[in-house]
């Protein structure tokens, strides 16, 4: 005990050996934090990475015993791999973990038996112990954002929103959950244990923006509505690839207007909106059956097999061969 308060634990939530860190970066504590809101993760991530010098595996005390950890990761082997059920912890005391995607890809099977490939910007919820199982399936790396609470303000929140949407929701992340998690993420950026009151604000925080991510991403909530709506209007004619201006007729608006509450609403831009629904389409059909690439970008609005690549790769973290064959599908 110094002044009081507990020192910083040091543990280590996934295993050293299948990851990488880079030497610290040597920033002094004085230094204030960044202001990191309103970006997207790997934004995020970078700027957090050059601000920590890698990563972290400091807990952090809060209020009546509650714990909270989080940290940056690169894993690059397929030893990687966790089995939800076999993880150490107190059965006791379940805690909760996020894993959000910054860079490449993972795998995840949540309790429903699904799997998901965990491409940039997405992000799978669980509760240790359960049955979920996440791992690295190869190929170049998996840069991710990780946090680890042991809090039943945020047991409870993604208990909930696991049941609303699943352990990995089909939907990007929203700004304000990515802005919750990165602010509990900087305080693990200083040496000196923070105050565990700051501590509980920025879990209670990460607890909220998680309740209203989910609640969003349901039927009824507006981001859902407006993202409904882009996916409605690909999959009346996915060939075409309609345009911002298409999608803006549909909803009476001007182009502008349109950008605006997709914005508030939703956190990304129409655009955005329109190409991911044409990736879905595309990640759809490269596993009901074996139609050769080409054969599928034409069918989705892409104007050759190498474009719909680039773009599948930017969005995903991986080829669409790749993905392929991540699922067991055969390649023509």
């Amino acid at each position: 005990m110094a002044n009081g308060r507990s020192q910083p634990r040091r543990v280590c939530p996934v295993h050293a050996p299948h990851l990488h860190e880079p030497p610290a970066t040597g920033l002094p504590d004085r230094k204030p934090a960044p202001t990191l809101s309103g970006m997207d993760t790997t934004e995020a991530w970078d700027k957090l990475w050059r601000r920590r010098g890698g990563m972290s595996w400091t807990v952090h005390q809060g209020i009546d015993g509650s714990e909270s950890a989080a940290g940056l990761a690169i894993a690059s082997s397929t030893s990687y791999d966790f089995d939800g059920l076999k993880r150490p912890c107190d059965r006791a005391r379940p805690h909760a973990t996020i894993q959000l995607t910054a860079h490449g890809s993972g795998c995840f099977r949540g309790i429903d038996g699904r799997e998901h490939v965990v491409g940039p910007g997405r992000l799978f919820m669980a509760i240790i112990p359960s049955a979920h199982r996440y791992w690295f399936p190869g190929g170049e790396y998996w840069r991710f954002l990780w946090s680890w609470f042991r809090h039943s303000y945020v047991t409870a929140a993604i208990t909930r929103a696991i049941e609303l949407t699943g352990s990995c929701p089909e939907l990007p992340a929203d700004p304000a959950l990515v802005d919750a998690l990165v602010a509990h993420q900087l305080l693990f950026t200083a040496r000196r244990q923070p105050d565990p009151w700051a501590v509980e604000s920025a879990v209670l925080a990460v607890a909220v923006a998680i309740r209203r991510f989910a609640d969003a991403a349901t039927a009824g909530g507006e981001r859902a509505v407006l993202l409904r709506t882009a996916q409605d209007l690909v999959a009346e004619q996915p060939s075409r690839a309609p345009t911002v201006a298409d999608l803006a007729r549909r909803e009476g608006c001007t182009a502008t207007a349109l950008a605006q509450r997709f914005r508030a609403n939703a956190g990304l831009t129409p655009s955005r909106a329109l190409l991911d629904a044409r990736l879905e389409l595309v990640r759809h059909d490269l596993l009901a059956d074996a139609r050769p690439l080409h054969a599928i970008a034409q069918a989705n609005g892409f104007a050759a097999a190498n474009h719909l690549c680039r773009v599948f790769r930017t969005r995903f973290g991986l080829t669409p061969a790749r993905y392929r064959a991540l699922v067991g599908r055969p390649e023509s």
